[in-house]
């Protein structure tokens, strides 16, 4: 019977393959307003669906993300906005069937001297992960995120960076074991002219995190920074510096944080990238954490259609109680773009979190085959 079911998804699948790649664009309104298809179908096979530990469940999936996307562009400024919805079919675990509904629109601005750029993004999500896990079953979520961000050049040599970030999350299920929580973000940067490829900066970031029948907790960040080409073939961005938690109610904690990504192209086909963070954070159940962690990406390009990236992180995980997590995670992935508006990709990921609290270390293998499509 799942043989059967296996052949009936790749029968679908393979089915909107074949009458995307022959998709042309939908319309235009005007000069101005484009309207597009924009989503994916894809089947996906997990051994542990839960993230369970000790009762591990395998299934195959099956979920298709039809999506409208709208660009309006005028001039300096330009507005895209996408809406859909995640239709996801389990071969054998039914119960977990869903229909996730999701929104984003951007707004960019462009002056000589003013740049603005604002999101707003609303996801429905289905998943368990190492700081949100229930056994034999998946943790419902809805998570808001807005900004507003901008960059003014007071002069040659001298850049403001600033803004405003907020992000909510609500847990639709298991209510009494999860904190719905809110994240109100001030960055504040100052940039200054080193070379003509190289900004140094001094920043300070503000932080408050709101949680539902808990502490708040306030964050303050104070560092410096550089981005730019550090050498050649060697870009990217890093921020460090000190960063001060008070726990309402409770206490103050301390620790050196680190945001940093360099990226050395090897050669016109080959890219390295190496990613450094560390920073306090908040768990599914309102623990403070502080998290430690690492990633490596490599990405080779064949041919303007084909190329293939590889990924290795590493994250530590530092509950205010006695828990420790180490999360590890590996992928790799193929992609070909025959057209521009069709991509296919083939993929592979391992999660393995290792935890000394009972019920919370899991081992996971994906595969997935996807199509996006985008006319």
């Amino acid at each position: 019977m799942k043989v059967i079911k296996l052949l009936g998804l790749l029968s679908l699948f393979f089915s909107f393959i074949s009458t995307s790649s022959y998709a042309r664009p939908l319309f235009s309104v005007g000069d101005d307003l484009d309207i597009l298809f924009n989503g994916s179908t894809a089947l996906r096979y997990d051994t542990n669906i839960t993230r369970d530990e000790s009762d591990e469940v395998e299934d195959l999936l099956y979920i298709i993300s039809p999506g409208l996307e709208l660009n309006y562009g005028k001039g300096n400024a330009n507005i895209k906005s996408i809406f859909g919805a995640h239709f996801t079919f389990y071969s054998d675990e039914s119960r977990f069937d869903s229909t996730r509904g999701f929104f984003s629109t951007e707004a960019n601005y462009s002056g000589s001297r003013l740049e603005l750029n604002s999101l707003l993004n609303f996801k429905e999500n289905e998943y368990n992960s190492n700081d949100a896990n229930v056994q034999g079953d998946l943790i419902r979520t809805r998570t808001y995120d807005f900004h507003v961000k901008g960059s003014y050049d007071f002069s040659e040599k001298v850049d403001l960076d600033s803004g405003f970030i907020f992000k909510r999350e609500d847990y639709r299920n298991f209510e009494d074991e999860f904190n719905d929580r809110n994240e109100y973000t001030v960055p504040f940067s100052v940039y200054y002219a080193y070379s003509p490829k190289l900004d140094l900066s001094l920043d300070y970031r503000l932080r408050r995190t709101s949680i539902s029948g808990d502490n708040n907790r306030v964050d303050n960040f104070f560092g410096f920074g550089a981005r730019g080409e550090f050498a050649p073939k060697l870009e990217g961005k890093f921020k460090a510096g000190y960063q001060h938690r008070n726990i309402s109610g409770d206490s103050n904690e301390q620790q050196f944080s680190v945001d940093s990504e360099l990226l050395w192209t090897i050669s016109p086909l080959t890219e390295f990238t190496l990613g450094l963070n560390r920073d306090f954070g908040t768990s599914g159940s309102g623990d403070s954490t502080e998290t430690t962690g690492g990633d490596i990406k490599l990405k080779h390009t064949f041919s303007p259609f084909v190329w293939t990236e590889g990924t290795i992180a590493y994250t530590y995980y530092d509950y205010e109680g006695p828990r420790e997590d180490d999360l590890f995670r590996t992928g790799i992935g193929v992609f070909y773009l025959p057209v521009n508006y069709l991509q296919f990709s083939l993929d592979y990921n391992f999660l393995d979190n290792d935890s000394n609290l009972d019920g919370s270390s899991y081992r996971s293998h994906i595969i997935s085959l996807t199509a996006n499509v985008r006319y």
